[in-house]
């Protein structure tokens, strides 16, 4: 095995799970496409975990493999920069001023965390409600007798904004863009578990929206944007409840805000205007990669099929650095649905690729682009696709010395000894 320490900020195991959801949160995807391969969830789980039971869960798994032992608890890395020489070490600074030196550095911080607020919106400032992010929002006492309006249209503007239907005043949402939402059960079991492997993509995108047509209706039928993009172009909705919710009066769905009006008024881009006592803004998260000094990792600006402006990625191969050696980055992507499988496979990739770096000379990173294998062009993964390139992928490591000496007979761009 490789000898490891864990520096982990938080007092527990769980992460978000622990610390960073809300009380009545449960899973979207399954158990049986979230449960990691090497562990599987108890079988009395239920099709969609607590976030309790999938703390517990977490425990276990740590008791099960003796993780203890390698944590430290209560321990925040302030910075991780490179030490100079052909077997690149790293130099970590905690927060209170300790500083260790290791062979290598995996940064798995995950990516819901960075907060991404709404807006901007026009006089924005004038707003004298109570603003939050939906990271915030813990208990439904923080809506009881509020006027509450929830900006996105995600899984947590969805769990909000019907927390709001049953414990606030009022709840609406306000929506910028449509997406597609999933019911969680669908066909008598987990709609994500109806996707089965064999689907190619474009048969997956037909039978989904037959499938959302006939159970679901037109959104437009329900005051909601319809979605612009095909299925899966965008990471979906799952949730039962809001469509129920908004169809019985207690959610009131509006387009995107045109301004605010000063007070508590807002004005809504359908032309109706109103009022609220506290507005969450339930819009996801920026990736970015903490600890690292700027210009150890690059970040390319990159148009994709989903985001034309161009958007920032890393340029990282397979979690690895293309510049530096023993450097990676675990977890950065956000699967479509149904993490476990690929975090499983993941981490064997990421153990296999720590272990043949000594045997080469240059970043890891730079031998797999040499075969082809590029940097993330997108954050959203097909957990099918990923799988299978992940298989194929790890059955190609071993030969990746032989790649270097055939084809590396100078340092690739950028790589700093």
């Amino acid at each position: 095995g490789i000898p490891f320490l864990c520096f982990e900020a938080a007092d527990s195991v769980g992460g978000n799970w622990a610390h960073g959801v809300y009380e009545n949160v449960n899973i979207i995807s399954s158990r049986l496409t979230t449960e990691y391969k090497d562990f599987p969830m108890p079988k009395y789980y239920p099709d969609f975990p607590s976030a309790q039971q999938m703390c517990k869960y977490l425990n276990m798994y740590a008791d099960h493999f003796n993780l203890r032992d390698h944590i430290q608890f209560n321990s925040s890395v302030a910075l991780v920069e490179p030490l100079n020489g052909k077997d690149q070490k790293w130099k970590v600074t905690m927060k209170n001023g300790a500083t260790r030196v290791f062979g290598g550095v995996i940064i798995a911080n995950g990516h819901h965390w960075n907060k991404r607020w709404g807006g901007p919106y026009k006089n924005e400032g004038k707003f004298e409600g109570e603003q939050m992010h939906s990271k915030e929002y813990k208990v439904p006492a923080q809506l009881a007798g509020k006027r509450v309006l929830v900006i996105g249209c995600g899984n947590s503007a969805c769990d909000v904004a019907v927390e709001g239907g049953r414990y606030a005043k009022s709840s609406d949402v306000s929506v910028r863009n449509g997406t597609y939402y999933f019911p969680r059960i669908l066909l008598g079991r987990p709609t994500i578990e109806i996707v089965r492997p064999w689907m190619p993509l474009w048969f997956q995108r037909i039978w989904i929206r037959i499938a959302l047509r006939l159970f679901l209706g037109r959104y437009e039928e329900y005051g909601l944007e319809p979605p612009k993009h095909r299925v899966w172009d965008r990471h979906p909705t799952i949730n039962s409840d809001l469509l129920n919710y908004i169809r019985l009066g207690k959610i009131t769905p509006h387009r995107d805000i045109k301004e605010f009006l000063g007070g508590k008024r807002v004005e809504f881009l359908g032309g109706e205007t109103c009022e609220y006592d506290l507005i969450i803004h339930a819009t996801g998260y920026n990736v970015s990669v903490p600890l690292v000094q700027e210009g150890v990792i690059r970040w390319d600006k990159i148009k994709n099929h989903r985001h034309t402006d161009g958007r920032t990625y890393p340029d990282l191969i397979a979690g690895a650095a293309a510049r530096h050696k023993n450097l990676f980055v675990n977890g950065i992507g956000q699967p479509r649905y149904g993490a476990g499988p690929l975090i499983t496979l993941g981490a064997e990739a990421l153990a296999a690729l720590i272990e043949i770096q000594t045997k080469l000379k240059y970043p890891v990173g730079a031998v797999l682009a040499k075969i082809g294998a590029k940097p993330m062009r997108d954050y959203l993964v097909d957990p099918h696709q990923a799988f299978t390139d992940g298989v194929g992928g790890l059955s190609m490591i071993k030969y990746l010395p032989l790649v270097e000496s055939w084809f590396m007979s100078s340092p690739p761009p950028g790589y700093v000894e």
